[in-house]
């Protein structure tokens, strides 16, 4: 019995041994991205990919990759990555054919089916969300609100200085992080959630959303484990995932806004407006997904973008000394405001230069945003690529091309907006915003 029980356990161990080695075959050789470079490991399976996401580096590694292999490299049994800019356009342009992978529904729990447009899947439903929204996020709005937004600068500044008056270190990373949630507070719902006042992360926000991101980053690289985690509806009903809990915090602003007329032309204001005209089509469901991507993208995004401008700023002290030149001679010219208005500040050329060199050297995004490319396959980079193969680009590498940066482009240097065609490095940046002559949504 023994001995019987012993061969069936070898028999058991060489079969699945066999299978893994019979599908790791397939997956490396029996298909068409056979012919595209990359790691070996990373052709037969996920793990290599949650390796190097769980590791905290993966836009490192991806440019090493394309370093070492080019503009096309398999990162995945049915993955690439691309660097190929004539792929910018073909994957994240309003009218992209490439629909979001399962990664964009992270996004979305704990209801799958509810979205935001991040998360919108398939493409003609976030052309809708968009359509509704656009117009929240457009710069005539951002302006109308900017006296607003002045406020909390001007706090801002003031707690700096009532803060650093006492020699007390200040953590600025932070501190950029809750000027910017309170500054997405005002522009949104006419009211700061009180980062600032209260000197300390409110509701413990953004560790929420860091909380957020680090499983979407982790979890997004094999998406059927998070029906096993958070995706979980037995498990939901036990532990509220981050997402909701930045949800909860859209739906008691636009609660509590509700039958209470304002005269503010807020973004929530202008949602509520066109759900009031397109009930049907713009739902209560998409003002609340709304609300909730304002504050989770928004506030994020712009405290990443000035802790990394300041950060390279005061490494690089001699562009601090020429945009603090800058400064000062429009303030002897009589030409800032206190606080500066975002006309005055378009004609600060240096300061612009620094603003878009800070978001270029470190983006908000460093990960791909994969997409499936469509019915007929594609070829991107010389190589032709099945339809349903994930392909993504890096906006922390992008940036870092060379022909189009700079010999220098992995450095902080303000001097290239200058030096270099403006138009065409606007058109590589990588962001949520508008490129050089039209509407590129890096969420496509």
């Amino acid at each position: 019995m023994d001995l019987l029980s012993s061969t069936s356990l070898r028999y058991l161990i060489v079969l699945f041994v066999g299978s893994l080695i019979v599908r790791s075959i397939k997956r490396r050789y029996l298909t068409a991205l056979r012919t595209v470079p990359g790691p070996f490991a990373a052709s037969v399976t996920r793990a290599w990919r949650i390796k190097e996401v769980y590791y905290g580096h993966i836009e490192q590694t991806e440019l090493k990759l394309h370093e070492l292999h080019g503009p096309l490299v398999r990162t995945g049994p049915n993955e690439v990555i691309t660097n190929d800019l004539n792929a910018v356009d073909l994957l994240y342009s309003i009218g992209s054919k490439f629909p979001k992978t399962d990664f964009y529904r992270l996004f979305g729990f704990p209801d799958v089916y509810g979205v935001h447009q991040f998360s919108a899947l398939p493409n003609m439903l976030h052309k809708k969300l968009v359509r509704y929204t656009a117009g929240a996020f457009s710069m005539t709005s951002i302006v109308e609100l900017e006296p607003f937004v002045d406020s909390s600068v001007e706090f801002f500044i003031h707690r700096i200085k009532d803060i650093g008056s006492n020699s007390t270190p200040m953590n600025m990373a932070e501190w950029f992080q809750w000027y910017a949630f309170d500054v997405i507070g005002e522009l949104t719902f006419s009211s700061r959630y009180g980062f600032m006042e209260q000197a300390r992360d409110v509701a413990d926000s953004t560790k929420i959303i860091d909380k957020f991101q680090a499983y979407v980053s982790f979890v997004g690289q094999a998406f059927s484990y998070h029906w096993m985690l958070l995706g979980n509806p037995i498990l939901s009903l036990f532990m509220k995932p981050p997402s909701g809990i930045i949800g909860d915090m859209a739906i008691r602003e636009i609660q509590a806004r509700q039958g209470r007329s304002t005269d503010r032309r807020d973004m929530l204001s202008r949602f509520l407006k066109e759900h009031e005209k397109h009930p049907n089509d713009f739902t209560m469901s998409d003002v609340y997904r709304a609300g909730a991507m304002t504050i989770g993208g928004g506030s994020d995004t712009t405290g990443i973008a000035l802790t990394a401008t300041f950060y390279h700023l005061l490494r690089y002290p001699e562009a601090y000394k020429r945009l603090r030149a800058e400064i000062d001679q429009a303030i002897l010219d009589n030409k800032l405001s206190k606080p500066a208005k975002l006309r005055e500040t378009q004609s600060l050329t240096y300061l612009q230069a620094v603003i878009k060199e800070g978001m270029r050297i470190h983006p908000s995004v460093a990960f791909i945003l994969p997409r499936h490319v469509p019915e007929g396959g594609c070829t991107i980079a010389g190589k032709y690529l099945p339809a349903g193969t994930r392909v993504g680009m890096n906006p922390y590498v992008v940036h870092r091309n060379k022909e189009i940066f700079g010999e220098d482009a992995d450095i902080f240097r303000p001097e290239r907006w200058f030096e270099r065609e403006e138009k065409t490095m606007n058109r590589y940046m990588l962001q949520v915003g508008q490129t050089a002559d039209h509407y590129l949504w890096w969420d496509g």
